[in-house]
């Protein structure tokens, strides 16, 4: 039913009675990296991984966990490790094309994912996987023929024909893929992956209103899915409606505590509202649930500095910085964390390398403009 929050609840009912009981472990893993709360998942996929340690699922799982938290070394070598004991399992192979074309190696991840489907031809995610790579390379024709080719094996396979139509968005023919959702939707109003497909579409052609349409639709049809509310939310913010953005998220964060991205967003949202303590609150639940994000880090540092509390804020803007550090805006931010502490110094580098990011950073700018003059040059 799409319920995670209950299904995780239920599952980790089970792992507590029995700490060995792997598959209830794996089916939890699951579930939180769909979530987004890998670090859980990951300790979930290491539990699974000592209670049955002679299946690869478990290994997959980690590595798919680590490869959320940004770790692609761990993960690929605990895929190595595990292919040298069982070479032809096609999960593995496959798992490890997704690291490589995380390390934007696209002969590598190509290399995996071809060796996957000679051993499951009809694996969906290695056939997305190679699609990928296609498209990272920006060779829209080969995942074309590609999709031709799986296509006239079986023309009426759903999802087949929503990779293709996410092929067609990338390769610059929208109209193609939304008629494509529409009939998707029409004989099957259960693929819920095809309207949060199309959601998407509408957002990058700036259609706000037919994307919040599409998600409210797939709200209504699953109403435990977070992220077709989160997506209701950013839409409300795109379009400026801050209240209705609110609303969106605290009834998500109602349903499931733990939504990283709801309580990121709520927390900024709780910040310009004046409600500190609380921003505070929901910032410490992101930076938790989305682990090495930089925008969960960059928020609770904006929740601290709203709060006065600059010391902290300035930790909380480096660890932003120290995974994002050509994000201008964090630059920004701790630009203003430095001159509240009275270190213009420092407030003053980090304006300008926000301006030499960003030259059209007006805010930047104007703070900039407003700091006394430096030190005349030396020698």
């Amino acid at each position: 039913r799409e319920d995670l929050h209950e299904a995780e609840r239920q599952l980790q009912r089970v792992v507590d009675i029995n700490p060995r009981a792997a598959a209830a472990q794996m089916h939890l893993a699951r579930v939180q990296l769909v979530k987004g709360d890998a670090g859980r998942a990951l300790s979930a996929a290491e539990a699974a991984a000592r209670a049955n340690p002679e299946s690869p699922v478990p290994t997959v799982l980690m590595a798919r966990s680590l490869r959320a938290r940004g770790d692609l070394v761990r993960a690929e070598r605990e895929l190595s490790a595990r292919l040298a004991r069982q070479p032809n399992a096609p999960g593995l192979h496959t798992e490890m094309g997704w690291v490589a074309l995380s390390r934007r190696d696209a002969s590598g991840a190509r290399k995996s994912f071809e060796h996957a489907l000679r051993l499951a031809p009809a694996s969906l995610e290695a056939r997305t996987g190679l699609v990928t790579v296609d498209l990272a390379e920006r060779n829209v024709d080969a995942a074309r023929e590609r999709m031709a080719r799986w296509r006239k094996a079986a023309p009426e396979d759903p999802d087949l024909r929503i990779l293709s139509a996410r092929v067609e968005i990338a390769g610059g023919r929208p109209d193609i893929a939304e008629a494509a959702l529409r009939d998707i939707i029409g004989a099957d109003p259960r693929r819920l992956d095809a309207y949060e497909l199309l959601g998407r579409l509408y957002v990058s052609r700036g259609q706000m209103d037919q994307a919040l349409a599409e998600y409210q639709t797939l709200a209504e049809r699953s109403p435990a899915r977070t992220g077709a509310r989160t997506m209701i939310g950013m839409i409300h913010e795109a379009k400026g409606d801050r209240a209705s953005a609110r609303a969106e998220y605290e009834r998500l964060l109602a349903i499931d505590a733990r939504s990283g991205v709801a309580a990121n967003n709520l927390a900024w949202i709780y910040s310009e509202d004046g409600r500190l303590d609380e921003a505070v609150r929901l910032a410490n639940i992101a930076v938790e649930v989305l682990q090495d994000r930089p925008e969960a880090h960059d928020t609770l540092g904006w929740a601290y500095y709203r709060k006065g509390l600059t010391a902290q804020a300035l930790g909380a803007f480096e660890r932003a910085l120290a995974r994002a550090p050509n994000n201008p805006t964090y630059h920004y931010h701790a630009a203003l964390a430095h001159l509240k502490a009275g270190d213009v110094e420092r407030g003053r580098a980090a304006l300008d390398r926000a301006l030499e990011l960003r030259p059209d950073y007006a805010a930047a700018e104007e703070a900039r403009r407003t700091l006394p003059a430096g030190p005349p040059a030396k020698g």
